[in-house]
């Protein structure tokens, strides 16, 4: 479908944000550095002024998880913790697997039997407790010999309910109908867009047409994402990194909702999780300001479109396979390409779960960007 375009009545800017992620804060240029705004499709709903979105108080902080405490019992036999290099820290995601410069670092847990009420002394674990529960396979991945200190967070297999049901607020034609899909290997995405100093340290040069430090890298098409995407595994001796499908895309955005955000129907609390027309200024942002999806995902709405492996079709969702759909089949390789995600300078309501766009392969927009997946196994 067409490019966005503004909504009749402005929504009224934020306070400041809190910090979530490690990425410094980084000074905006001027407002003649913003980008320009395409122009976006609006359905009849959208006549109507927007409804306003809610500011968000400044110095909010998101409550870290607890640790659990252990009982003694299960102090005699602790969990050894995983020794991860400093390069690999990542914003801490609860119970999640990161994948962080190409090497896995799995979040420990500790196993806490329950002591029984009847037991009037401790008693010694059996061989099984003491081995703790079964873990789970590690993916099959090899750390590579370079690294841009990428980070990644583990996807699971799974099915979900993909597109949007009829009669939905803003839904729109190519969203249509909601469908089971099945995505059968777990992946990793990339906890952040690729950043301009991600692009240059391969490509050697920004394409950006709005430089800031941190920031997504923009104005980049689909050839050259593929282009930069070949050039890093060539340096780092692998076939894995690649474009996540659509189908790999709203499974890792929807974190196991199927609400319009994956917050939930309420559109006023968009402006915590992601850059907007009512939030932004008009421009991009740096990667990881705002609040992460379920999965420890950031910007994975707003900021700035992202582009998928798949084809676009109109109707494909009517004919899609149920298990790892990959979108119409290209011919020539020269297909229509999904885009996902909407950008700094788009309306709240492309900014939903089952929102779709997209771009012809050559297309180099200021607020179109790309993440980054890569294979488990």
């Amino acid at each position: 479908h067409a490019a966005p375009v503004p909504a009749a009545t402005p929504l009224p800017p934020l306070q400041a944000v809190s910090e979530v992620a490690a990425t410094p804060l980084a000074q905006v240029p001027p407002e003649d550095e913003a980008a320009a705004t395409p122009q976006a499709r609006v359905p009849p709903e959208a006549e109507a002024a927007p409804t306003p979105l809610a500011q968000v108080q400044a110095g909010s902080e998101v409550a870290q998880t607890q640790q659990a405490q252990v009982p003694p019992e299960a102090e005699a036999t602790p969990t050894p913790l995983v020794q991860v290099p400093a390069r690999s820290e990542v914003a801490q995601t609860p119970q999640a697997q990161v994948l962080a410069g190409s090497e896995v670092a799995q979040t420990p847990q500790a196993h806490a039997p329950s002591p029984s009420v009847q037991d009037e002394a401790p008693r010694t674990p059996t061989s099984s407790e003491a081995a703790g529960p079964p873990s789970a396979p590690e993916p099959t991945a090899t750390k590579p010999p370079f690294s841009l200190g990428m980070k990644f967070v583990l996807i699971p297999a799974g099915t979900f309910s993909m597109g949007s049901p009829e009669g939905r607020p803003f839904s729109f034609r190519d969203e249509m109908p909601v469908h089971q899909v099945k995505v059968t290997r777990p992946f990793y995405l990339g906890v952040c867009e690729v950043t301009q100093e991600q692009w240059t340290s391969v490509m050697g040069s920004n394409p950006s047409e709005t430089r800031i430090p941190g920031a997504p890298v923009e104005s980049v098409s689909y050839d050259e994402a593929l282009a930069f995407i070949a050039e890093l595994n060539r340096l780092e001796g692998t076939m894995r990194y690649r474009l996540p499908t659509e189908a790999e895309w709203e499974k890792a955005l929807r974190g196991g909702t199927d609400t319009d955000y994956f917050f939930g129907d309420a559109p006023e609390e968009l402006s915590r999780y992601a850059w907007h027309r009512g939030n932004s200024g008009g421009r991009i942002r740096p990667a990881g300001q705002l609040l992460p999806n379920p999965h420890g995902l950031f910007d994975i709405l707003g900021n700035v479109f992202e582009w998928t492996a798949d084809a676009y079709g109109e109707f494909y969702y009517e004919a899609s396979p149920m298990v790892d759909p990959a979108g119409p089949l290209a011919q020539d390789g020269r297909a229509i390409r999904s885009v996902r995600g909407c950008a700094f300078d788009m309306d709240y309501f492309h900014c939903r779960s089952s929102d779709r766009g997209n771009l012809t392969p050559q297309e180099k927009l200021p607020n179109q960007g790309f993440r980054i997946a890569y294979t488990a196994q």
